[in-house]
């Protein structure tokens, strides 16, 4: 286009300068006197040459610059194919990147809440032995444990599994609680608090059984979940929201459900503390399990 208007350009203004030279040599009575020698070149035509050259000195630049644009809006190309390529392959490895952290997160949960388990018998179990070690390897201890049970009559129905030898039913309760439960030894502890929820149905400390009876399936057996399940499921259908274990029962629920691997269900229990008792410890136990294991 720039060359095409150039041509057109040189020609009018050649055009027009040859036009006004024509009339200057026209014959007139002021120069037909001295007329200047033929081999005399004019110098309007060295000014045209000029020109010329200086616009197809233009002309050039323009069309190599036209070609070097050329070259760079092809090169602007490559590169931005090249780019969107990139973008592909990074949003690609961003995808199997956050697929891979789910993965490792769901397995970090699990994780976890099989560590605060076996932590949890760890410290049942350390508790057991500072409470007992020290009377199974010193015979002093043993002899100054059994002066002080022969001089405390009562204290004997530490060493009695019998509902009946004992007059009180919190007592035999805070035995099993004691000695068997805190002490992991979970299927004895489901045996005993049985014994209390079938010999005294009525009696006030039969929730807070049931409710150790469940924890304890779930903690001696994997397998028995479902028992843990039924047991917590069948004790908060009859209990009271005011009840002291009402709050640990929905917790327990939830845990259990989320040793089930069922998070929806695990966090529908532990909202419901939240919602129905806002400011208690519980509900800050719920919220904690929430974000810990099942946000």
């Amino acid at each position: 286009m720039w060359s095409r208007h150039t041509t057109t350009f040189a020609f009018l203004f050649f055009g027009l300068a040859g036009s006004l030279n024509s009339q200057a040599q026209s014959p007139d009575e002021s120069t037909s006197i001295d007329q200047p020698s033929t081999e005399v070149r004019d110098p309007s035509t060295l000014v045209k040459l000029e020109l010329l050259e200086e616009f197809e000195r233009l002309d050039r630049s323009i069309r190599e610059l036209r070609s070097t644009l050329d070259e760079l809006a092809r090169a602007m190309e490559l590169s931005k194919q090249e780019q969107g390529k990139k973008i592909a392959d990074l949003e690609s490895r961003a995808s199997t990147i956050e697929s891979s952290d789910r993965v490792q997160r769901e397995e970090k949960l699990s994780f976890e809440a099989e560590y605060k388990a076996l932590s949890k018998k760890v410290e049942v179990l350390e508790q057991f032995l500072k409470r007992n070690l020290g009377g199974l390897v010193s015979a002093s201890s043993v002899a100054s444990k059994e002066k002080e049970l022969t001089t405390v009559p009562e204290k004997n129905k530490i060493l009695n599994d019998k509902l009946e030898s004992y007059s009180d039913v919190n007592d035999f309760y805070e035995y099993v609680y004691e000695v068997k439960f805190k002490n992991g030894e979970y299927r004895d502890a489901v045996k005993l608090f049985s014994d209390i929820v079938t010999q005294y149905p009525d009696h006030n400390l039969v929730p807070n059984a049931k409710y150790w009876i469940a924890l304890s399936y779930l903690n001696f057996d994997p397998s028995d979940k479902q028992r843990a399940l039924e047991t917590a499921s069948a004790l908060l259908d009859g209990l009271p929201q005011t009840h002291n274990k009402y709050a640990d029962t929905l917790l327990l629920m939830g845990q259990i459900y989320f040793n089930l691997r069922q998070c929806d269900s695990a966090k529908e229990y532990w909202a419901r503390v939240i919602s129905e008792l806002p400011a208690s410890e519980a509900a800050k136990k719920a919220r904690a399990r929430i974000e810990l294991m099942c946000g």
